[in-house]
Formats: C-alpha cells, sequence, structure tokens
C-alpha cells in the first residue's frame, strides 16, 4: 500500500505542477484551470451466465444451418447427400464469436483483451506468442472483445483469430454484460500501440482483476509494474509474466488490492460528479467575460 500511495502522491504532485504551470503561462487562467482524473464505475451484470458465454456458439451459426436444413430431405446419390453436409460445414465454420470452451471454469485462465478492432489497439500483437502458450497449457485463453471498427482490419483480425488456437473473438457487448465477463476473467489485458487513459484498465482494477499492459506511456501512468498491475515490453515477456501471474497467486492478490485502492482512491466518479458540479455551479453564478 506504500508504494501505491507513493505513485499517487506523485501523479497528483505532478498535476498541480502542470496547473501551476498553466496558470503561469495564462494568468488570465487562473482559478478558472480544474484537473479531474477519469472516474470509474462498474455495474456487472448479477444474471450473467459466465459458463454458457464460454459455451455459446453465434446465432449467425444456427442461422446457417437453418438455411441448410430447409433445403429439405437429400434425394439421389451419396455424392449428392456429400455435398449437402459439406454445405452445412461450411456455414458453421465460417462464422465468429464462436467461443465453445468447454472446460471447467474453475481451472480456467481466460486473458481478456477489450478494444475496438482498430490498428492503434493491435489486437493480434499477442496472438501468436499466447496461442503456442495455449497449446502447451490448453487452459488458458485469451478472448478479444470489442466493436467492429475498422471493417478491413476486422476481416484481417477474424482470418488471423480462426488459426489461432485458444484465441476467441467476441462482437461488442452490452456495457453490464462486459463487466460481468471482467469480472469472471483471469486478467485484462491491454496491448495499445498508444493509449490516453484505458477505461479497460481502472475498470479491471476496480472490479479486483489483474491487470497485464503494454509498456506504453499512456499505460504506465496507470499501471505501476509489480504494484498495481505489470508491464510487458513484447508478446514473450507477455507469457513470462502471466505465467507467473498464474503460478503466484500472491502476486495475483497484491496487484489486485493495490490496483483497486489506487482507483478507488483517484479514480473515484463521486469526486469526478462533484468536481463537474461545482465547476456548471461556478460558471451559472459567474458574469459573462
Amino acid at each position: 500500500m506504500g508504494k501505491v500511495l507513493e505513485e499517487a502522491r506523485f501523479a497528483v504532485a505532478f498535476t498541480e505542477s502542470m496547473k501551476e504551470t498553466a496558470q503561469t503561462q495564462w494568468p488570465h487562467a487562473r482559478g478558472k484551470i480544474f484537473v479531474q482524473s477519469q472516474g470509474i464505475s462498474t455495474a456487472p451484470n448479477a444474471a450473467f451466465n459466465w459458463n454458457s458465454f464460454l459455451q455459446r456458439s453465434d446465432m449467425k451459426k444456427h442461422r446457417g444451418n437453418e438455411i441448410a436444413l430447409r433445403m429439405g430431405p437429400v434425394e439421389g446419390t451419396s455424392e449428392n447427400l456429400l455435398l449437402a453436409c459439406f454445405y452445412v460445414q461450411l456455414h458453421t465454420l465460417g462464422n465468429d464469436e464462436v467461443l465453445e470452451i468447454n472446460q471447467s471454469a474453475d481451472h480456467l485462465h481466460v486473458f481478456l483483451l477489450i478494444c475496438g478492432l482498430r490498428r492503434v489497439k493491435d489486437p493480434l500483437y499477442l496472438v501468436d506468442a499466447f496461442s503456442e502458450w495455449h497449446q502447451e497449457e490448453p487452459n488458458v485463453y485469451m478472448v478479444i472483445v470489442g466493436p467492429e471498427v475498422d471493417p478491413v482490419f476486422t476481416r484481417e483480425v477474424e482470418a488471423k483469430v480462426k488459426r489461432s488456437p485458444g484465441v476467441r473473438l467476441v462482437g461488442e457487448m452490452a456495457q453490464e454484460d462486459l463487466h460481468a465477463v471482467v469480472k469472471n476473467s483471469f486478467a485484462v489485458v491491454n496491448s495499445s500501440v498508444s493509449e490516453g487513459m484505458s477505461a479497460a484498465i481502472l475498470e479491471a482494477m476496480d472490479l479486483e482483476v489483474p491487470v497485464l499492459a503494454r509498456n506504453i506511456p499512456g499505460n504506465a501512468a496507470v499501471v505501476t509494474h509489480e504494484v498495481t498491475g505489470l508491464l510487458f515490453s513484447d508478446p514473450q515477456e507477455f507469457v513470462q509474466l502471466a505465467k507467473r501471474l498464474v503460478s503466484d497467486p500472491a502476486l495475483e492478490k497484491e496487484v489486485v488490492a493495490n490496483g483497486r485502492d489506487y482507483v478507488r482512491m483517484y479514480h473515484s466518479w463521486q469526486a469526478e460528479r462533484d468536481t463537474y458540479g461545482h465547476l456548471v455551479r461556478m460558471l451559472e453564478g459567474s458574469p459573462e467575460d
């Protein structure tokens, strides 16, 4: 807890220093500059069924089967029957969002990557390394969750995931369901090339889930290595740190506790609400410049 407070005090001091510098450069703005960290609020869906989520098949898959079945009984030679069966199989394999992780949740380690499918989020950065690890340890999975932002890049991601054992792709989810998925996952991953302040990282901390984040300035600003989470610089280091987290419950417990304390102390949604409320009241009571 001492290191968390030390890092947080540094962040506050740095922020105040920036505020003072701005007021020096623009003296007319004195009293008008407010600094408020992003507030975080999480609300997991209490009715969410984790096992059903892991075992689900995409509805598009079922629709493909229904189209084939509506063709009616196959008449004629065995070759025709074979073609009809192949038709069904094409529709089954040609769809995304088929998790089908049929393992006991007690022994499963799901690493969750939440991002819109665009290149700056780099969702494919860890896929090869993670897939190799999955083939060594079949109980580890990486699940990528997020909306289609760049359609061309999305097709690239879909094609890569289909060829990568242990990696799954899920489309956009309702926020409460996504928070439930985070809560049930072993860890949340961020592999972005560039990041401002990742809400997914802060929400994971609030939900008491470990964070593994790519070591870039935006992530390092909120994740202190081995204190509030783990930072990696390449896919191989990610796998090393992920294995360490799986095998070291004490480390997991420590980063979870520190991350929770950090978010609740410095990313309170109540504090953000109060700051904006104060600002609005002040503007309402101030004469126009």
